[in-house]
């Protein structure tokens, strides 16, 4: 190499770094600006992502990417990903929004290849894999400070809108009887995500506490939990009470931090309007009904007819999206006490084009029965991996995965899920746990 291995560390540090911010803050490119002649740069979604690939390719030596694929356990993980992705491009030639269905593969066979750069990268720079982790972490900072801007400035909100894709606020908030509030998803453009992002966040950092000052340390649990508070996640929040249970009960963090961060977790989201709202709605017998009658039943009723015409293949990548709302309109006009038809009545519900809401029923939806069983080998051979090795952080981790892509909408299409999908599989090799060669142990009480 031209480069020290030492240089081409920091060079690579600093190309993740820029792929972290990118992905978060992702810049619409207006479509008339041409940076480089007879180019139009909006035309190449991909080219403010070339950093991190040629920093990979220039930086690490050829052979550390042949190096991952004698590795049998990598190879029984990469395997199943490459072959899903194959399937996804085989539907995608019988779908009927042919471009879109090539549209989510490409991008999915994007990441897969940062991914294999990655695991190059972790294998090649000493403490590659803590850095990513650590830098994770560091990155949700600016998710929390986008939030806390989306929310409390107005013209922050709108120049998201602009220039970041940003939602407007009708499409995610809370209602307080006839008082509607922002969910502010900050840069993520899905509040969901936003949660999930913030949340993994939080449980690594509470997780490897040790290794971060406690000045960063508190100031992250109280702003974290008070934006994830206002984001009202269900599914996230699952996840983080889940974990917590697991982090008391085998003594996986010390109690007193533990319950320091058990404090600021309750008390800071429950200062949040969101979650009283959240709180106010379960109570509420006609938001409960709304969202039984027309919520993810319905979207995973939609999901499952549209697996029932193309059982084998799917309707393609991304496909769902397209054809949802014919699918939906069909099974909402059986429900006679919801309006579809006139926005001028009472109870007129507005059908959108929506995503599975169910990474399971992403796979057999739209790329079939094949698909889905590539997807289940894969998750099964990568928890057979963790168990053997004794990584049951890492387990957990993943299944909080799961538990949030079964719920929500962000799974597998945008691309910060599967930044974090990333970030996981790259540190799950050490058990989630920074400097650490050993296998994190679980104690019981006994």
């Amino acid at each position: 190499m031209l480069i020290k291995k030492n240089t081409a560390n920091k060079i690579f540090k600093a190309a993740w770094i820029y792929f972290l911010i990118v992905n978060i803050a992702e810049l619409k490119i207006p479509s008339e600006l041409d940076l480089i002649p007879f180019i139009h740069v909006s035309e190449i979604p991909l080219i403010k992502y070339l950093p991190i690939i040629l920093a990979a390719l220039f930086l690490i030596p050829p052979k550390e990417f042949l190096n991952p694929f004698k590795d049998k356990k990598i190879l029984l993980i990469i395997i199943p990903v490459f072959l899903l992705i194959i399937t996804g491009y085989i539907s995608s030639l019988f779908a009927s929004h042919r471009q879109t269905a090539l549209g989510v593969c490409n991008r999915i066979t994007y990441y897969f290849a940062i991914l294999l750069m990655c695991i190059a990268a972790a294998r090649y720079f000493p403490g590659a894999s803590n850095f990513m982790l650590k830098s994770f972490i560091y990155s949700n900072v600016l998710v929390i400070t986008g939030s806390l801007l989306d929310f409390y400035v107005p013209e922050f909100h709108e120049f998201l809108v602009k220039h970041f894709g940003r939602q407007e606020t009708y499409h995610s908030l809370v209602r307080i009887g006839d008082v509607k509030i922002m969910r502010p998803m900050g840069f993520l453009t899905d509040s969901n995500l936003t949660a999930f992002s913030i949340a993994m966040a939080l449980l690594l950092l509470l997780f490897n506490y040790k290794h971060f000052n406690k000045i960063f340390r508190y100031g992250f649990y109280i702003l974290g939990t008070y934006i994830f508070g206002m984001l009202v996640s269900r599914s996230s929040l699952l996840i983080c009470v889940l974990t917590i249970i697991i982090f008391f009960i085998f003594k996986v963090v010390e109690r007193k931090e533990l319950y320091l961060f058990i404090a600021m977790f309750v008390i800071f989201q429950l200062i949040t309007p969101q979650t009283y709202g959240k709180l106010y709605s379960l109570f509420t017998k006609k938001q409960t009904e709304t969202e039984l009658s027309s919520g993810r039943l319905v979207i995973w009723e939609a999901a499952f007819t549209v697996f029932l015409e193309s059982p084998v293949i799917g309707a393609g990548p991304g496909n769902f999206f397209e054809l949802s709302r014919n699918y939906i309109r069909d099974i909402l006009k059986k429900m006679p006490e919801i309006n579809i038809g006139d926005p001028a009545k009472a109870k007129y519900h507005q059908i959108d084009r929506l995503n599975p809401h169910n990474i399971f029923l992403v796979m057999l939806s739209e790329i079939g029965m094949v698909g889905l069983i590539m997807f289940l080998i894969l998750l099964i051979l990568l928890n057979k991996i963790l168990i053997n090795e004794k990584k049951y952080i890492s387990f957990l981790f993943l299944f909080n995965i799961l538990i949030v892509s079964s719920f929500s909408n962000f799974a597998p299409y945008y691309k910060f899920y599967l930044v974090i999908c990333i970030v996981f599989y790259i540190v799950s090799n050490n058990n989630m746990k920074l400097s650490s060669t050993e296998p994190v142990k679980l104690k019981t009480n006994d």
